[in-house]
């Protein structure tokens, strides 16, 4: 018989690269997984070559690899090669014959022990012969041989009946997907090139964690600087010509004519169902296609189990682009207006808005918009529709929606102008009534004439609610006492951002704390929220302010408010820099510039004043020329008064007596005793007031607040406090001895703080999750989305951060009532959380990795005793399983794995260590110790063999003997 020839290439294992990616690894290679069938399945550029190469390089035993392709379809091929593979990894004698079964005969010769075999790209041989050989060869093959199979699409093999008797253990698509702090750390270590946090972030929403595409988003900027690579996160779509020719090439190349025209025309739909896709093709079976190219990984997924189904994004704008050369612009055009129709009779007025945009109909856009405009107007700004200026300047729907969307990015100036064109554009009254109020709104955030009467600025420029707070910017002129409770909602919101801008802290966390609690209005409620987090800060401290602002920033990005989603976001930047991230004044003047991109001049404005602040809290030079360039641009901005709050911290700051006396003459002409007052107390004083740490700020802003309580700052200006009335600067704090931790994660968590234990179940159950996840990587940023994933599994990330949120703050709040520093204890640094011991603390588990190391390094100099010594206290340490109380789960199964063995090679170092030493009697106890937590350790056997041989003790010799041969039959038997 002629055997097919055997290719050696396509059993050539490849190198180990790429990330290291423990969650997807450690299931494969230890514990029970890794006895059984492991499937990892995904699309085209999923990173699984990658992670089953890895897996490969890592595993005990002997490896065979076997990359399929599409000539194997053959039972003689497939056996062929698989026969060689495992022949030359597990040594079998004789050649193989020419089928599965002559395979599995060669097998049954095979003495045993574990090995790997790993079959990649097995979807080349789905349907054929040689795929029932696979599934005849995983069902009777040995049970020692670990089978890894990776594919596009699931194999023939009988998966239900895997799963049900637990011998399957799936990798998916969505499980491959890299998550932000993995993007961050590919960039970082593998590919040397990092990318900020933020960068991470939006590459990883851009790509869907498509491995290829941040592959290719790499190869795209190589060797170009961070700002250039931060820049060109929006350039990986479609057009790419490196994504659009993987996607051709490894996507689109293989699939038949029909199914390749069902992608091009269907991409025009966005939202895809099978009555849509049905409606547009004229025909029927669209979902039945759907189903498909979601079971064949071909980057189409659906959410709700099959109602709805959405193209990657990648793939989409791909289509798109391909939609066009295949069939030229016209045509495509005509494609996005059937679209258009079906989605508008399909009431998806969202997404005919966009069909229409690509089709150009620009009038069909302007009818949708008019008729729905409650919605649609809303719809259009939220999915930021960037109109053509040729279209916008004769139409006047189209014009009012790009007012309103420069407008919801804090363009204010462009807003007005764009306000102004729409109304100029339609003789009719409601409309050009609805302009005209919109356009009294941009146009008082904009700087006035410089000849305008003081006058006439004594009393808001518009009824919108925002006007109460523009004139607080020029001027104080509150009423002395808060609006009724009976007033509107926004109305009292403007009143509390005016009061907070002249320093009526207290008046005004009581009034938009109630306006946050209480009104239903999304953007009414963020700015509540934002000005409350913001005072709370600043007066009381809060455990969590970054975890808040990052809330705020979520929620603000979803309704579409992006000016909001700026200034939380800066101003969070701002709270690390105070917390000691220098290093991060980068990035927050990144997000000034990005306000200066979007023509946002005010929330540049604040966020260069938060900046300045939070530098000098961190004792970093240059933060008072940032309090100069800050009150400079509220000058630009017509904007005395939060001008003047600028120039009284520079001036406090660097103790400029000139500065100091003028900042008190403008604020008793601008009536502002809070500001009068903090200028008295530096002139006072004499000298620069310098807040020592972040924690010292709020003291003096609070005796400030304290000693003012003006009593209308509307009336006239106060006398300037007397010496008398001027608050001593706080105290120099006192050294304190911080309190002593330990921490213990072996045998089970506990937690004892100056000797005496925690109670830690006053806390939830996923708050004492958190922290045994935290120690267990003691000393190491632990991303968020590594913490939803493992405690809220399946949940959208941002409910799932929000859970994170309130579990970080609970535990927080218990620490310090037993005096530990929580917020230090536990930090946020960025998207990451992390436990910090202190140096006076002790983690079990870190000690433990400590004296291994300590170990290893005395025994590579030949210092034993030294060895002996690091080794049994590691293993005095070692009480027992990792946080058994965590069970199965599959953030502490790696771990657990992992710490066992190595402290069961600890074990059998130190029995050798001191059998070098003449210490028979010990090392018989450790290498037992061995035994206990790894039996089936052939080393620790033969060793203690040995060293009951070497002491005289035959009969102790020969049971161990007999006990290891049990063992080994037992092993043998699990096996079959």
């Amino acid at each position: 018989m002629t055997y097919p020839t055997v290719f050696t290439e396509k059993l050539r294992r490849p190198d180990a690269v790429g990330l290291a990616r423990l969650r997807l690894e450690s299931p494969l290679l230890t514990g029970a997984a890794a006895a059984l069938i492991g499937l990892v399945i995904g699309p085209p550029g999923s990173g699984k070559t990658t992670l089953l190469g890895r897996v490969a390089a890592q595993a005990r035993g002997p490896v065979a690899w076997y990359r399929l392709t599409s000539d194997d379809a053959s039972e003689v091929a497939f056996a062929a090669h698989l026969g060689v593979a495992l022949g030359r990894a597990l040594e079998l004698p004789g050649t193989p014959g020419a089928g599965i079964s002559d395979l599995l005969q060669a097998l049954e010769d095979w003495p045993g022990g574990k090995a790997v075999l790993v079959l990649d790209d097995v979807h080349e041989i789905v349907g054929s012969a040689a795929e029932h050989a696979l599934e005849q060869f995983v069902a009777l093959r040995p049970r020692a041989l670990q089978v890894l199979i990776g594919s596009r699409r699931q194999p023939d093999i009988n998966i239900p009946r895997l799963q049900v008797s637990g011998q399957l253990h799936e990798i998916s698509g969505e499980d491959l997907r890299f998550r932000s702090w993995e993007v961050e750390e590919l960039f970082l270590s593998i590919f040397e090139e990092p990318l900020s946090p933020e960068s991470a972030a939006a590459l990883t929403r851009r790509t869907g964690g498509w491995a290829a595409g941040l592959q290719l988003f790499h190869l795209a900027t190589r060797g170009r600087s961070a700002g250039d690579r931060h820049r060109a996160v929006t350039e990986l779509n479609g057009r790419s010509k490196l994504v659009r020719s993987y996607l051709a090439r490894n996507v689109i190349a293989d699939l038949p004519e029909d199914r390749r025209d069902f992608l091009l025309k269907t991409s025009t739909l966005g939202t895809l169902t099978s009555e849509l896709c049905d409606s547009l093709l004229g025909r029927v079976g669209s979902g039945r296609i759907l189903d498909e190219l979601e079971q064949q990984q071909l980057f189409t997924s659906s959410a709700d189990d099959g109602e709805t189904f959405h193209y990657h994004e990648v793939l989409r704008a791909h289509l798109e682009w391909a939609l066009i050369e295949e069939f030229g612009l016209e045509h495509a055009r005509s494609w996005y207006s059937r679209s258009a129709i079906v989605l508008e009779a399909a009431g998806n007025h969202h997404a005919a808005i966009r069909a229409h945009a690509k089709a150009e109909d620009w009038g069909a856009v302007a009818r949708l918009l008019q008729s729905h405009e409650s919605n649609a107007a809303g719809s259009a700004a939220g999915m930021n529709l960037v109109l053509p200026p040729s279209v916008v300047q004769y139409d006047p729907w189209l014009s009012l929606a790009e007012a309103r969307r420069r407008l919801r990015h804090g363009a204010a100036a462009g807003a007005a102008t764009a306000f102004a064109q729409a109304e100029s554009l339609l003789d009719e009254p409601a409309f050009r009534d609805s302009c005209r109020r919109e356009r009294a709104v941009a146009t008082m955030w904009t700087a006035v004439d410089s000849r305008a009467d003081w006058a006439d600025l004594s009393r808001p420029q518009s009824d919108h609610w925002s006007a109460t707070v523009r004139q607080a910017t020029r001027r104080a002129s509150l009423s002395p006492e808060p609006i009724a409770d009976g007033d509107a909602h926004e109305h009292r919101l403007g009143w509390g951002l005016a009061a907070l801008l002249a320093g009526r802290v207290e008046d005004a966390r009581g009034v938009l704390g109630d306006v946050a609690d209480r009104t239903a209005d999304p953007t009414h409620a963020l700015l509540a929220k934002l000005a409350v987090t913001v005072i709370d800060i600043v007066t009381v401290g809060l455990d969590d302010p970054v975890d808040r602002l990052e809330s705020i920033t979520i929620e603000a990005e979803f309704v579409g408010l992006p000016w909001v989603e700026r200034l939380s976001r800066g101003l969070a930047e701002s709270l690390l820099i105070a917390d000691g991230s220098i290093w991060r004044v980068a990035a927050s003047r990144d997000i000034v510039a990005e306000c200066e991109r979007d023509e946002d001049p005010w929330g540049a404005a604040v966020l260069r004043l938060a900046g300045a602040l939070a530098q000098q809290l961190a004792r970093s030079p240059g933060g008072s020329d940032d309090f100069a360039d800050a009150a400079v641009r509220f000058h630009q901005l017509d904007a005395p008064v939060p001008a003047l709050w600028a120039d009284a911290l520079r001036a406090c700051t660097i103790g400029s007596e000139q500065l100091l006396t003028e900042v008190r003459r403008t604020a008793r002409t601008l009536h502002l005793p809070l500001i009068e007052l903090l200028a008295t107390i530096g002139s006072a004083h004499g000298r620069r007031i310098d807040p020592v740490g972040v924690d010292s700020a709020p003291v003096w802003i609070r005796a400030v607040a304290d000693l003012s309580t003006p009593p209308s700052l509307g009336a006239s200006t106060p006398s300037p406090p007397t010496p008398r009335s001027v608050p001593a600067l706080p105290e120099p704090r006192r050294s304190v001895v911080a309190p002593t931790v330990l921490v213990r994660c072996f045998g089970g968590f506990s937690l004892e703080i100056n000797g005496a234990p925690v109670d830690l179940s006053t806390l939830r159950p996923r708050a004492r999750a958190l922290l045994r996840m935290l120690a267990i990587n003691a000393g190491r940023d632990v991303h968020q989305e590594s913490l939803v994933d493992a405690l809220w599994p399946g949940v959208e990330v941002q409910v799932g951060i929000r859970r994170l949120q309130v579990a970080m703050s609970s535990t927080r709040q218990l620490l310090e009532r037993h005096g530990l520093a929580a917020a230090s204890w536990l930090p946020r640094q960025g998207n990451a959380y992390r436990l910090c011991p202190g140096p006076r603390d002790a983690v079990d588990v870190v000690s433990f990795e400590n004296h291994l190391q300590q170990a290893r390094s005395a025994a590579a100099t030949g210092d034993l005793p030294s060895a002996v010594r690091s080794r049994e206290t590691a293993l005095a340490l070692y009480r027992g399983d990792l946080l058994p109380e965590d069970g199965p789960a599959e953030h502490v199964v790696a771990d657990r794995e992992r710490w066992r063995l190595a402290g069961a090679d600890a074990a059998l170092a130190l029995a050798a260590d001191l059998q070098a030493l003449g210490e028979m009697d010990r090392a018989v106890a450790a290498v037992r110790t061995s035994l206990r937590l790894e039996r089936f350790c052939d080393a620790a056997w033969e060793l203690l063999v040995h060293l009951h041989q070497a002491s005289g003790d035959l009969s102790a010799a020969e049971r161990t003997r007999r006990e290891h041969a049990h063992i080994l039959n037992e092993l043998e038997s699990a096996d079959r």
